[in-house]
Parts: structure tokens; sequence; C-alpha cells
């Protein structure tokens, strides 16, 4: 008997990915409603763009780039809080 959990990361993988992925449309919903910045931030907000469009929630991208986080961060976090 070993006493090893099956899951030792949890629920923390998925909830860092979506966090991550989440990131640039967040940063569009700020930059991007103000026109008045918009010679300012005009290369950050094409940049910022691109990646909402890209990543949105469904797209292709966003589902593989969901699928290596969960398992990045499943890895990662079991590292870190497994204790043999």
């Amino acid at each position: 008997f070993l006493p090893l959990k099956i899951n030792t990361s949890g629920v923390i993988p998925p909830i860092f990915a979506s966090a991550i992925l989440m990131l640039p449309l967040t940063a569009v919903g700020f930059l991007g409603g103000n026109p008045a910045d918009a010679e300012a931030t005009g290369a950050m907000s094409g940049v910022l763009g691109w990646l909402a469009t890209n990543f949105a929630p469904g797209s292709w991208t966003y589902i593989v780039s969901y699928g290596a986080m969960v398992i990045f961060f499943a890895f990662f976090y079991t590292s870190i809080m497994f204790n043999p």
C-alpha cells in the first residue's frame, strides 16, 4: 500500500490555465474601449486584438493551448506539492 493521491494537483491547473488565457481578452476590454488613447496604444491594441481573436474560447488555438497549459501546470504543481 502506497499512500499516494491519484490527483495530486487537484483543480489548480485548469484554474491557472483559464486565468492566463483570459488575460488578453481582459486587456482588450480595458484598452479597446477608450478612443482617446488609440494613438498611444495602437500597436499594443493590435497585438492584443489579434490574441483576443485567435485565443477566443472555442477556437482551436484556445483548446490546444488550454490542454497544453493544463498538462504543464499539473506536472509543475505536482512537483511543488509532492513530498515523498
